[in-house]
């Protein structure tokens, strides 16, 4: 579905090519999340070191050390998830991916751009002939198009 949408738009006046020029990608990760995560990182790391020292003290075959030693798993596999979440975070970006998505948001800018004007076109014959109802409701249609228009191309 994506190849004759990608004709189209090239056809459409170049605008596929200055979609291209224009679109800022790919997105900063958002600060705050690789923050929270480092954040998580440590605390595991310090409570870690805490079970370590409690656990050289304690027998092996006592509850304590089987709960504690059961923790020190858990800790270490969310640390792992953590550790992985920020890596594609911080790592950069595969440049396969960032010309695809750059393709893909180009094809979706356009046919946004086609259909947001059809459906105004609509909206204003709508209005010409006093049908204010439906003319309300097409523009309404608009505030998800670009969504819907996202999911199609996917």
């Amino acid at each position: 579905m994506v190849w004759p949408l990608k004709k189209r738009a090239v056809s459409a006046g170049n605008t596929y090519e200055r979609a291209l020029a224009e679109r800022p990608f790919p997105y900063p990760a958002p600060p705050a999340e690789a923050a929270t995560l480092t954040d998580r990182i440590k605390a595991i790391d310090s409570r870690v070191a805490a079970i370590d020292a409690a656990l050289v003290h304690l027998q092996r075959d006592g509850y304590r050390f089987s709960e504690l030693a059961s923790e020190r798993t858990e800790l270490l596999s969310l640390k792992a998830v953590a550790a992985n979440r920020l890596n594609s975070l911080t790592a950069p970006p595969d440049p396969k991916a960032i010309e695809i998505s750059r393709r893909r948001e180009a094809i979706i800018a356009a046919w946004y751009e086609e259909q947001a004007d059809n459906i105004m076109r609509h909206v204003a014959k709508l209005e010409a002939e006093g049908d204010h109802r439906q003319a309300r409701v097409w523009r309404a249609e608009l505030l998800n198009l670009r969504e819907r228009i996202a999911q199609q191309v996917n």
